[in-house]
Parts: structure tokens; sequence; C-alpha cells
């Protein structure tokens, strides 16, 4: 960035049916954009005639030694073709008495050498009248690279708004009515994708707030406990994002979501606390009594599963990606603090609003868990832990076979389905249809002299000349590849040509041929190239932020192939990441490939080591807590069995992890263990012998634990609405972990619990 500013782009689209009307707008258009925003413009390009009719008017040195002597060859052809004189040429040309070309006409000859010396124009000769315009003249392009990098959204915003006022007072409608321009590039297309997540964010915290209000409804069968459990959540989530506004200052793609994953989770301690609560006033007892007996009974469990979950979101803070630590930050603090205020605000609202407004006396119980469902694990307590051995089995079965291809290699798959239909994606699709040539992200390397540049693209093109047929770049591009190669030797062959040229007596031509080679003469220039000699448009991509010009260089990627495929991505960003240049000195590269690719190596670093930090500590803040070993596998065997089921499932489905879904497996041992302690704190408060009270147990948290369950999935399934499809892919495995979690608690461990005769 210091060296060279920015590498995302901004490209202006400029559509309307008349093409000259095209070229007017972008002639009127440019001056504009580099008087107003020159000082924050690194690069802007719109036509490359200027490019064009250098590469021609030094064709003697940009062509092929082997187009030279083929040229050398038609002007033999020209002359010795008597039907372009009025008369046999009576001259000796001093050209040797090689064999005519065919029967080829003078015309055509001259055509033939037309055309060999447009072949030194290059990808330059394509574009119409020297504007970057395809589908017929009909979109013409405009590339801007700002000097900004483009990831802060603002600093893009501000810039694109600037842009988008230049256009404006250029007024398009002026030069056709039809006439419209459009933004695309990295630019916009990264605002698309931000507006795009506001939206997810928006309803997707609308959505959860929602179900989970009449998922709350339902169960309670009181509008009150809807009140107080959504302002309880409510300021759990407020003093989650306010600690969030101090520790981190901002928001991202992935913790701008943890309000429904807070929330989903949160509500979990004030659930368990109200169900106890009306549980013994259904009883009889009165408002503190049953409070009284509500706290000292769930407040135990409760604080181990929050600190069990916090712990699980507060592994991700050991990853190198700053957006985890953030996760854990946000998502570990925001547990915390909806368990605080579910044993202090809410218990004060509770008596409050009873006091208040004082509930009727027959109090409705809660829902209870189904008698079937409860008598289930305590009945057949064999035959549950062994269809939970299977569906373990049957899941390490679908694990292994899918593990292979388990990691997401296609980055297309994470990005978001919003964006990729968005009217700024298809122009950047159209554009780079009928326009682009280059890559407009490659990677970037810079040197400390002009000589070292040299040789890193003669390293790397070696590299690309040694995998002929899987390159591992397309080209290396620095301000010395501008300069052609051997000119002296071409040089003298076109002394030749000139020489020769300068030979013909006009008599011996018709004037129409005649003037053709005259302009064919003008032409062709004999002086050296050198990088002083070449036009500033052909400069303005190696120069540096402090004008220097020479020292950078840019690689780009292999053509029809697509850096969001892992694979891809690997080898050309292991190609360029470190070069030997061979004389001890090693160089380096950067840019948006490059990073992308050290931030999935990261990733794929740090998920299995948070995964396992997650669960050593969930198990040993369990053991700590329960201080009984036999206690302690029983809720780490259900825990395990579940996570197992949850991938068996996500395998069997092609469920892939991904850069992001994977914090759902860490994630998961912390929420799921929730239900299984809130399950056996219940159990070993229950009087009778083993069966009986783990029925009880059933009957009267079995409820509860799936609301929390319930409630969380929720938090969860609202992701399936996003647009952007690494939400989607976290929202799905984290579903299918608290689905087989909640119903390991609810039928394993009971099952557990009920065979062991010591329990």
């Amino acid at each position: 960035m210091k060296r060279i500013g920015g590498s995302a782009s901004l490209t202006l689209a400029i559509e309307s049916p008349d093409f000259e009307a095209n070229k007017k707008f972008a002639d009127a258009l440019v001056p504009r954009l580099r008087h107003d925003l020159g000082a924050e413009i690194a690069n802007l390009d719109y036509k490359v005639d200027a490019v064009r009719d250098f590469f021609r008017h030094h064709a003697a040195v940009y062509l092929d030694e082997q187009k030279l002597s083929a040229i050398e060859t038609d002007l033999r052809s020209v002359v010795r073709d008597r039907t372009l004189a009025e008369a046999p040429v009576p001259y000796d040309l001093h050209l040797d008495d090689d064999a005519r070309v065919g029967d080829t006409s003078g015309t055509a000859t001259l055509d033939a050498i037309d055309a060999r010396l447009k072949a030194a124009e290059g990808e330059f000769g394509v574009y119409p009248d020297g504007y970057f315009a395809g589908e017929h003249g009909h979109l013409l392009a405009i590339f801007i690279r700002p000097r900004s990098s483009g990831a802060d959204a603002e600093t893009a915003r501000r810039f694109i708004a600037r842009v988008g006022a230049v256009v404006a007072a250029t007024n398009p409608t002026s030069f056709h009515p039809a006439m419209k321009v459009g933004f695309t590039g990295a630019y916009q297309i990264s605002l698309d994708e931000e507006a795009a997540i506001v939206r997810d964010l928006v309803s997707t915290a609308a959505l959860c707030g929602t179900l989970i209000a009449v998922a709350i409804g339902l169960y309670f069968r009181r509008i009150r406990s809807v009140v107080l459990l959504g302002v309880t959540l409510l300021c759990g989530c407020i003093w989650a994002f306010g600690l969030a506004r101090i520790a981190v200052g901002y928001l991202n793609i992935q913790t701008a979501f943890l309000g429904s994953i807070i929330a989903g989770t949160g509500i979990n301690y004030g659930v368990i606390l109200m169900a106890r609560y009306l549980e013994e006033r259904s009883r009889g007892f009165a408002e503190e009594d049953a409070l009284a007996t509500a706290l000292e009974g769930t407040w135990a469990a409760t604080a181990v599963a929050a600190a069990a979950t916090a712990v699980s979101f507060g592994t991700l803070f050991i990853a190198h990606i700053s957006s985890f630590r953030h996760f854990a930050v946000i998502g570990g603090g925001g547990i915390i603090f909806c368990w605080l205020l579910s044993y202090t605000l809410l218990p004060a609202l509770m008596l409050l609003v009873d006091r208040v407004l004082p509930p009727p006396r027959t109090t409705r119980r809660v829902l209870m868990w189904p008698r079937v469902l409860a008598r289930l694990p305590i009945a057949y307590p064999r035959t549950c832990v062994l269809v939970w051995v299977l569906c373990a089995g049957a899941s390490v079965h679908f694990i292994h076979g899918f593990l292979p291809d388990i990691l997401e290699t296609d980055g297309r798959n994470l990005r978001n389905r919003t964006s990729l239909d968005s009217g700024a994606a298809q122009l950047d699709a159209r554009i780079g249809d009928g326009v682009r040539h280059d890559s407009l992200t490659p990677a970037f390397v810079v040197t400390d002299s002009q000589d070292e540049s040299r040789l890193v693209c003669e390293v790397l093109e070696a590299a690309r000349r040694r995998s002929p047929d899987d390159p591992p770049i397309q080209k290396c591009r620095s301000v010395f590849s501008l300069l052609p190669e051997h000119q002296d030797e071409k040089l003298v062959v076109a002394h030749r040509i000139v020489d020769r040229i300068d030979a013909l007596p006009a008599s011996a031509l018709t004037a129409d041929v005649g003037a053709r080679i005259a302009t064919l003469r003008s032409e062709i220039d004999l002086t050296r190239v050198t990088l002083d000699s070449l036009p500033e448009e052909m400069t303005r991509p190696f120069r540096e932020v402090s004008g220097e010009v020479g020292r950078m260089v840019a690689v780009y990627p292999p053509e029809g192939k697509d850096l969001w495929v892992q694979r891809n991505l690997y080898q050309f960003t292991d190609t360029v990441r470190r070069i030997d240049l061979g004389n001890g000195r090693v160089v380096t590269s950067s840019g948006d490939p490059v990073i992308f690719a050290d931030i999935l190596r990261m990733i794929s670093r740090d998920a299995p080591r948070t995964t396992a930090l997650a669960l050593v500590g969930t198990m040993l803040l369990v053991l700590v807590a329960l201080r009984r070993v036999r206690a302690t596998s029983y809720l780490v065997t259900t825990l395990i069995a579940g996570v197992v089921c949850m991938m068996g499932i996500s395998c069997a489905m092609h469920v892939k992890i991904n850069f992001f879904n994977f914090i759902a497996l860490p994630t998961t041992f912390g929420i799921a263990v929730d239900y299984a302690l809130n399950v056996y704190a219940r159990f070993e408060k229950e009087p009778g012998e083993r069966s009986t009270r783990a029925y009880e147990t059933l009957r009267s948290m079995g409820g509860a634990v799936f609301l929390c369950s319930l409630t969380t999935s929720i938090g969860y399934s609202t992701l399936l609405i996003a647009a952007n499809m690494a939400l989607v892919s976290f929202g799905k495995l984290a579903m299918l972990g608290e689905l087989c979690c909640v119903l390991a608690s609810l039928t394993l461990l009971p099952a557990l619990l009920t065979l062991d005769r010591r329990a």
C-alpha cells in the first residue's frame, strides 16, 4: 500500500446504442475525473489508442524477425507483380531473384503487410477506435484504480459517491437519451455485499425475535413471560454489542450476526429459571418461596453451562484471524451477560410484575414433556444406547467416506448470492467477457531496484515455461516487459526494408500502391525503444506512489483458472509468494490472492486446534463443576455422541467445512453441554430410585430443555435466509448440532443414568 497504493478497482460502464455518443461522453468525463479526483486515483484507463499507435509505429522492433523477413518478401512480390505498373519494370531494384509469392496481387500483398504490422499492436489492436469497448460499441468501460485499498467500506463509499457526482455533472443523457453509467469492479461489488449483509442482519434479527417470542409464548402460555424474557434478552444483546463497541469498535460479517446467536442461546438460562419458578408457583408456593427454590435449584447448572458456552466461544480467541477473536470476545461476553441478567434482572422483574399484576389463582403449569417420550429411554435404556451406538457408527462411516472432500475448496460457494446476481456483478461479467483482457487483481511484487524487477520476471517466466500444460501463472509484467527484445538484429532487417523502399522509383508503381508504400515507409521507425521513449499510458501501471518507475512487477493468474477454486489459488500464490532470485536475495509478493490464500491456510490450521481446545475445555469445566468422573463421563459421552452424529449427518448431506462454518464445531460443545448439565442437575435432586428420578426429570425438565434448544436453533435457522452462502452453511451445521445434542440429552443421557445403579 505504501509503495503502490491500492489494488482494488472501480469500473465505470457506459451504455447506449450509439458508440459515437459513448466515446464522446467518455472523452468528456475522463478529464473531469482526473481534475477532481486526481490525488485519489492511482491509475485510470479507458483508451489504448496511444499505446496501440506506439506499438504499430515501432513495429520494426516489436515484431519478431520472422514477420519482418516476411514483410521484406512481400515487398519483393509487390515490385515483381507487373500488374501494378503500366509497363514492365525496367529497373534493377537490387532484389534477390526469389520465387514469386503465388499469384497474389500487389494490393492483396500490401494488405498482408498491413496485417503483419497490425500484429505488433497485440491485444491493443482489438479495441474499436482504441477504446475499451465491447458489445459492438454499446458498452464502454473506464477502469479506475484508486490509491486506497477499498477494504474500508466507508472509504469506498465516499470515493464512489465522488465519482458519481462527477458523472452526474457531465450529464450522460445529454450525449444520448438512453445513455446510462453503471458502477462495478471490486469497489462496487464489495459495497453490494455489505448492503446485502445489512439486509440479512435486519431480516434475520426480526425473524429470530419473532420466532423466539412465539416459541416462548406457546410454551409458557403467558404474555408476561414473553415480555420479561424479551427485556432480559434485549439487555444482554445490548450489553454484548456495547462490549463490541468498546473492545473492537466495529462488526464484520461474522460478528454482525452474533445477535441472533446470543439471543437464541442466552435465553436458555432465563427459560430454565422461569420454568422452575412457574413449576413451584403451580404447586401453591408464594412468589418469594418459589423464586428462592428456582434460584437455588438452577443457578449452579446454568452457571456451568454458561461458562462452558463462553469457553467454547473463547477458544476462538487463539485463532490468527482477528474476526474470530472478535467472535470470541463478543459471543463469550454476550453469553455471560445473558446469564448474569437472567439471575439478577429477570428475578427482580418476575417478582415486581407478579406483585403489581398478580397471576390468576389457578396458575397453569408450563407444557410438560410428553409421557411417551419420557418413558422410552427409561423403559428401554439398552435399546436406546444401542440405537445411539449404531447411529454413531454410521456417522463415522459417512465421515470417513466424505473426509477427503470435507473441506470446501470452491470459494464461489461461499459468496453472497445477492451480489452474484446483482446488477454490478452481472455488469462485471459482461465487461469481463467483452472488454477486459488482463486480471484486474494481479499479485504485486515490489523490489528494491530495476534489476531485481527484471530478474523476478525472468524467474517466474522460467517457472511458466517448465509447466506448459499446467502453467502456474499467465504472465509476469514489469516495465521492462514493455521493451522489445533483440532490437539490434531487428533494426538491421528494418534498415534493409527501408533502404529498398527508398530505392523504388515512383514510376514503377501505381499511384495507389505508391501511396500505400509511402505510408508504410512513414510507419517504420528505425530508433531503439527505451524506458524514456515509452508513452506514459504504458508506464503508469508500474509507477509507484513516489513517482519512481521500474521496481514493481505485476503477476497475472493463469487464464481460465478461477482463483475462487482453492487449488488454483494455492498453485498461483505458492509460485509468487516467495521468489528466489538465485543470488541470495528472496523477494515476496502481496495482493488480494496472496492475502486470501494466507487467510484460508490460517483457518485450516486454527480449525482443529480450536475444536480440540473447546472439547477439552468443556470436559475440564464439567469435571471441575461436578467433581465426579462418572457423571462427567456420562455428559461427555452424550456430548460426543451428539457431535459425531451431527458430523455424520452433515457429511451425508455433503455440507462441507469452510472458513466460516467451522466455528459451529467448537461453539456446539459449549452450547450443547447446557442441555445435558440441566438434565443431570435436576436428576440429582429428584428423590426415589433411578428410573423414577430419570422419568420425573424428563417430565419436568424435558420441555424446558427442548425449548432452550429450539430457541438456539431459531437463532441459527434465521441464517438460512441470508444471502451469504457461508452464513447459510454455518446455520445448517449449527442446527444439526443442536438437533443431535438435544436428542442425546433427552434420550441417551437418561438411558445411561437409568442403567447405572450407582447413579
